[in-house]
């Protein structure tokens, strides 16, 4: 099965950012263009948990902010429908929520993921497991191009910019699907020597360098692998 980001992947660290992704044309309205330095300063205003009021009762946000939660809704849903399965006494299942896979096992049984190279329909990498999950956030599967510059869907809520980076995927074993999107996400997010050093959990990196792809394994990664 592969891990293969489809569109899920939006902010990464402050879910609050909704204008931001739209921003660049990956929101609802789907118009494809690099917004002007005034937009992006406009969006960052209304962008942070900081500004979100919350209670046991509500949630309010300040006028002209929207949610996204698109680098957590995917992996949360895979835990939901993990949850309602094992609710109804399944042990052996694997969700695929379009990059992040939530899979159980009574202990026999072991699950191979296979993580896509980001050039080809070949598997660059295989893991087994038997519970957990595995979450791919990547910038190969929706972009667009605009004049000689190449936009990702995954923005950076600090700087209100569509990610610039030599990485092309980075995929994150966690004990839940919300945890691994999360997790993934952020990783893409962060300058590449950096994420590398985050090795609490088992991570595979996959850059473009010079024109040829490299990957690096993180944490457990290298003993998860089949191959």
């Amino acid at each position: 099965k592969h891990t293969d980001p489809q569109g899920f992947g939006g902010a990464p660290s402050t879910p609050p950012a909704g204008k931001l992704p739209a921003l660049w044309g990956f929101g609802p309205e789907g118009i494809k263009k690099e917004p002007t330095a005034e937009e992006i300063e406009e969006a960052l205003s209304v962008t942070g948990l900081d500004k979100v009021e919350t209670s046991n009762d509500f949630i309010r946000l300040p006028k002209g902010m929207s949610l996204d939660l698109n680098s957590l809704a995917a992996g949360y849903a895979a835990d939901r429908a993990a949850a309602v399965l094992k609710k109804h006494g399944l042990v052996n299942f694997l969700v695929d929520a379009g990059g992040e896979i939530v899979y159980a096992s009574d202990g026999g049984k072991i699950w191979d993921i296979g993580i896509k190279d980001p050039e080809s329909e070949n598997e660059t990498s295989v893991i087994s497991l038997s519970n957990g999950a595995v979450s791919t956030s990547g910038s190969y599967a929706n972009f667009y191009k605009s004049g000689s510059n190449s936009f990702t869907h995954i923005v950076d809520a600090k700087t209100g910019k569509a990610a610039k980076t030599s990485l092309l995927s980075v995929s994150v074993v966690a004990y839940d699907g919300i945890t691994a999107d999360g997790l993934s996400t952020m990783l893409f997010c962060l300058p590449p020597e950096e994420a590398k050093k985050f090795t609490a959990t088992a991570a595979l990196f996959i850059e473009e360098i010079g024109g040829k792809l490299k990957t690096t394994k993180t944490g457990e990664w290298g003993n998860l692998e089949k191959w």
